[in-house]
């Protein structure tokens, strides 16, 4: 009899791309995603009863609408994530990934099959809420999804035959000129504005409104849609306190802009955004006795008059080639 292990399981992802897919037919998925953990979980929504019956206890609760939600968690390669960042940033061009201003619209929208031995279970739309990248020094980069989905459902039916045609991790090490640079609007980035990071994070929250019904989706939910200002939060570790750059930085307000690049066999990750502020951080306290490590918390913009990084029009884009 089959049994339920992680060691032997499977992604498989759809990008839907035919308009009003939201709850369409389910079809089979067509590529792999590498990932670490799902956390996806199916809750009905409980209906209590709160008649006074002349008992402290309760009567029967009802059955609700489902609520569908969860998350994704991978390490990033070089060539099997771009359903997933196109998903979630919303457009492509050229292995540029850039952010759209709509939610509504069907690019946006996956189908996702897990094969967990037992069964296979389906998800037939979903969309990302939240999207974390991050990495760190001697470590690869990690990718983290929050998915808001409409149904999900378990099937005997085989799991697709899929393979990976490539696969190529991305490490912090995979750095060249010009890695990790932070630096005012004045200039285009150089090597000169390199700065030394532990650790770097980037957080997309496209603000989505949670699982919602209506009187014909009773059951599933429906089609999630931005609820409000999408928001984009960076921030960087640094290894130890060596000079106060990032402190002025803070305290005049300084515009900033900055790229992360890793570069492996003619394979590029890089993340450029266009204009951002300290928000937080940079206050180089001591934390006992050893070296002052301080975390720097960055909220990023629109480009406003970033001529250097003219292509980046939104908070940040990704360039996947």
């Amino acid at each position: 009899m089959p049994s339920g292990l992680g060691a032997i399981s499977k992604c498989g992802i759809v990008y839907m791309t035919a308009p009003d897919t939201w709850g369409a037919a389910w079809s089979a998925v067509s590529s792999l995603v590498p990932f670490t953990r799902e956390s996806i979980t199916s809750e009905w929504q409980r209906i209590q009863d709160l008649n006074l019956t002349g008992s402290p206890g309760k009567k029967e609760s009802a059955k609700g609408p489902l609520v569908v939600r969860g998350e994704l968690e991978g390490e990033l390669d070089y060539y099997n994530f771009e359903y997933i960042l196109r998903a979630a940033m919303g457009s492509s061009s050229g292995g540029v990934y850039s952010l759209t201003d709509t939610l509504q619209s069907n690019e946006h929208c996956l189908r996702i099959e897990f094969e967990k031995g037992v069964s296979r279970w389906r998800i037939g739309s979903a969309k990302i809420n939240r999207m974390r990248i991050w990495g760190r020094s001697g470590e690869a980069l990690k990718i983290n999804l929050e998915l808001f989905c409409r149904d999900i459902t378990q099937s005997a039916t085989a799991f697709p035959s899929l393979s990976f045609s490539n696969y190529k991790k991305i490490t912090w090490e995979d750095t060249g000129s010009v890695s990790h640079a932070i630096a005012d609007l004045v200039d285009a980035m150089a090597i000169a504005d390199d700065k030394e990071y532990t650790a770097f994070e980037i957080e997309l929250d496209n603000n989505l409104a949670p699982p919602e019904h209506d009187s014909e989706n009773y059951l599933y939910a429906m089609e999630p849609i931005r609820n409000g200002f999408r928001s984009v939060k960076m921030k960087v570790e640094l290894p130890r306190y060596i000079d106060d750059t990032f402190v002025d930085f803070k305290n005049n307000d300084t515009a900033l802009q900055s790229t992360f690049q890793f570069s492996n066999g003619g394979k590029t990750f890089a993340v450029r955004t266009p204009e951002m502020k300290i928000v937080s951080g940079a206050d180089m306290n001591i934390d006992g006795p050893g070296l002052i490590k301080p975390e720097v918390q960055f909220e990023c913009f629109r480009n406003a008059n970033n001529s250097h990084l003219s292509t980046v029009t939104e908070e940040f884009d990704i360039v996947y080639t």
